[in-house]
């Protein structure tokens, strides 16, 4: 089992760390990285994220018509360990070889996009880091994932088992033996205000840290402040919550796309996210109401 992070861990990235990385090992085709982030949002301007998320997303939505992937893979599809090696390498540039594996309405997909969002987040933030070094091994009908990164108090690992391949491609799995399917939520609505434009990319709650960790793309049309901080969110049962764990821009330039990733405790997807948003000089404010869908049935 994986460690918090840094500062009460976000995510595992196979276990991505944002403050800390964690690691984890067992018979499990999608290594996920979970990070971790401090409470403080990562400050900085935006810079345009490629592919844009909104790209990637529409390959793996449930309600997506495109196929997985025409592109070749040097492994046969549905390959637990091929799977995990994409989605624990260099953010977007692997998202062809992990949809290669994957049935493109299951929960595998949405895992691998997910964990994929989160390293470019991670990435753009300058948090490459606290990644460091990572290993992916396939033991018997496991598959392992272990990482140690500048944050990492020790090596740490993910199992994933209990793997399930429909018409020879990845379908869902388990990790550290438990299931995946209720945890995962893909897509959402876009909203706009004080000139940012929001859609939800992924949501997952995470195994290890129990937090809600929602990957959100934002855009700005003009110069603008977000406050990733000071988010909240209100869960399926009406519980309102503010953000644990934030990392992405404070500021966006005109133009710019980027990725943010805000954590909540101990909550599920199907519910509200708000994020306040201002112009850069304060004088056009408002708030991103933002739905967070919950895992498809």
């Amino acid at each position: 089992m994986q460690r918090s992070l840094l500062s009460g861990s976000l995510i595992a990235v196979g276990a991505v760390a944002l403050g800390s990385a964690g690691c984890s090992s067992d018979d499990s085709s999608s290594a996920p990285i979970q990070t971790s982030t401090p409470d403080t949002t990562s400050q900085g301007a935006a810079t345009t994220t490629e592919p844009p998320i909104s790209v990637a997303t529409t390959l793996v939505a449930p309600t997506s018509t495109t196929s997985t992937s025409t592109t070749s893979s040097a492994v046969p599809s549905g390959d637990p360990l091929a799977y995990v090696e994409a989605i624990t390498n260099d953010t977007y540039d692997e998202l062809d070889a992990m949809l290669a594996e994957v049935a493109p309405d299951g929960p595998a997909a949405w895992y691998g996009l997910h964990q994929l969002a989160v390293r470019t987040a991670l990435s753009d933030a300058g948090l490459d880091s606290l990644i460091g070094e990572q290993t992916v091994d396939q033991r018997g009908d496991a598959v392992t994932h272990c990482m140690s990164g500048d944050a990492t108090i020790d090596d740490e690992c993910l199992e994933f088992t209990d793997f399930i391949v429909d018409d020879g491609l990845l379908y869902t799995f388990s990790v550290d033996g438990v299931q995946i399917d209720d945890r995962l939520g893909v897509g959402g609505d876009p909203d706009s205000a004080a000139g940012v434009e929001a859609s939800v990319v992924t949501s997952y709650r995470s195994i290890e840290s129990d937090l809600l960790l929602v990957v959100v793309e934002v855009t700005a049309a003009t110069p603008a402040n977000l406050s990733l901080s000071g988010s909240t969110y209100v869960d399926p049962d009406g519980r309102q919550m503010s953000a644990t764990q934030s990392v992405g821009p404070s500021d966006l330039q005109q133009g710019a796309t980027a990725l943010a990733i805000v954590g909540f405790a101990q909550a599920d997807p199907g519910g509200t996210l708000v994020i306040e948003v201002s112009s850069d000089d304060f004088s056009n404010r408002g708030e991103l109401t933002l739905n967070v869908p919950a895992a498809p049935s």
